[in-house]
């Protein structure tokens, strides 16, 4: 995907730890395809954040309505760390999925397993305890644990900062009370 967008004149941009890509009430008028970096899609409500999904490389990242309807964004996407993203205007992309139909399936192979990810994060989110959902995520997702700020760890998670730092000590506890027997 990425040559063929190359292929077709489209800008690469970088964009700084905590840059927005995208402000929330604006309109997307691109796919973004991620080289390299972290970006979130995020809400701020009441003066708290929600991060909704993380993408890294390879990932594509867009609010999809916003960049199919032209109508403003409900979320915002902001750099986790320095981010090296290719920008395909919507006008590139219809030329492109018409030209290069291979592109329209690794395009609906990104969104398949996006709306996977969201599904799984909306079950988990009113079935499983926190500890549950930490445990998932450091299972399907270990770059995150690795790569985010606890913070967003948390925000992630659907708990506070501390209530994480709580979960991370009490299973830290229960590995090494493990390992002595």
């Amino acid at each position: 995907m990425w040559d063929a967008a190359c292929r077709a004149g489209c800008e690469t941009e970088r964009i700084a730890p905590d840059a927005f890509l995208l402000r929330e009430g604006a309109v997307d008028s691109s796919l973004h395809l991620v080289r390299s970096g972290c970006l979130q899609a995020m809400l701020r409500r009441a003066g708290k954040e929600y991060a909704l999904e993380v993408f890294m490389e390879g990932d594509a990242i867009a609010s999809m309505d916003s960049f199919a309807r032209g109508v403003p964004s409900v979320f915002a996407i902001q750099a986790v760390e320095e981010s090296e993203i290719l920008d395909i205007p919507w006008s590139v992309l219809e030329r492109l999925l018409r030209d290069e139909p291979a592109l329209g399936r690794d395009i609906a192979e990104h969104h398949r397993r996006w709306i996977v990810r969201l599904t799984e994060r909306i079950m988990e989110l009113v079935s499983t305890s926190p500890q549950e959902r930490y445990l998932r995520l450091s299972a399907r997702r270990p770059e995150l644990i690795e790569r985010l700020p606890q913070y967003k760890i948390a925000s992630m998670l659907g708990v506070t900062p501390e209530t994480l730092s709580r979960i991370r000590s009490r299973l830290a506890k229960t590995a090494r009370s493990t390992s002595k027997a």
